[in-house]
């Protein structure tokens, strides 16, 4: 459907409302998602935090602690993350991570 993030920003909101339907909650998934492409394609460089943009920050529209720490912790791969959440399979993973060899 969109194999670049170009693809998606230029997608119909509504046909995309209609394709994450399933999911549930599809008003701010694709409200979440378009934020999420937004910014990736207009940062210099990507990056994620709580801290809304007009103060310096990178926060994206939807996305809270669970997601800063996926983003850092799952795409990044950083041992070294301060936690923001607390749930058990993030906290698992992160112990997981820090105990890997590799760099």
């Amino acid at each position: 459907m969109c194999p670049k993030p170009s693809d998606f920003a230029s997608l119909d909101p509504e046909k995309l409302r209609k394709t994450v339907h399933s999911l549930g909650f599809q008003v701010d998934r694709v409200k979440s998602l378009s934020a999420v492409t937004s910014a990736w394609l207009t940062r210099g460089s990507f990056g994620l935090d709580l801290v809304p943009e007009e103060k310096g920050g990178m926060k994206i529209w939807g996305a809270g602690a669970f997601t800063v720490d996926s983003y850092y912790l799952f795409a990044k791969g950083d041992k070294k993350w301060k936690m923001l959440c607390s749930i058990d399979d993030v906290v698992w993973f992160k112990g997981w991570l820090k105990k890997q060899e590799y760099d």
